[in-house]
């Protein structure tokens, strides 16, 4: 069994080296324009709908966030944006908490890394894709379904 594996993995290996099976970028297989982390590269591939990615960490005094986004590109009369919760999680303060306290910070805690691994597709029309921040939409949920919708629909 463990030889029949073997040889299974060098046959796609040989495959994908050879150029009989092209590696896919993204879900969609659209070759996307990597932006690494620079919400100026993501934000210009936002104005003309450009497939492109990137990976965003904030972290302040009080929460670490981490999100990857893709533009999908055109599909009819809309933007396709996928975005995906990495990770989320508060920080603790240095100061100790009171039992109270620190019971309501463990259920946020919990409430948050609920949202790590969730994700949403979103259909923006592309008349209004260029007014738009595609990473801090007001109102995801009038044109995003997903995991990460129903999460956060949860958590209010």
């Amino acid at each position: 069994m463990k030889k029949l594996f073997t040889i299974a993995v060098l046959l796609i290996a040989a495959a994908v080296l050879s150029g009989c099976v092209a590696p896919v970028e993204g879900e969609t297989g659209v070759i996307l324009k990597d932006c690494g982390s620079d919400q100026s590269c993501f934000e210009t591939a936002t104005q003309t709908c450009e497939p492109a990615k990137i990976v965003v960490s904030t972290e302040d005094e009080s929460s670490i966030i981490g999100i990857y986004s893709e533009i999908r590109g055109l599909e009819g009369d809309n933007c396709i944006l996928y975005l995906r919760v990495t990770q989320f999680e508060m920080k603790t303060s240095d100061v100790p908490l009171d039992p109270s306290e620190q019971e309501l910070f463990d259920q946020l805690q919990e409430g948050f890394k609920m949202l790590e691994g969730k994700d949403m597709v979103c259909d923006i029309p592309k008349d209004i894709i260029a007014e738009s921040d595609l990473l801090s939409m007001a109102n995801p949920e009038e044109s995003c379904t997903g995991s990460l919708i129903t999460a956060i629909g949860q958590m209010q």
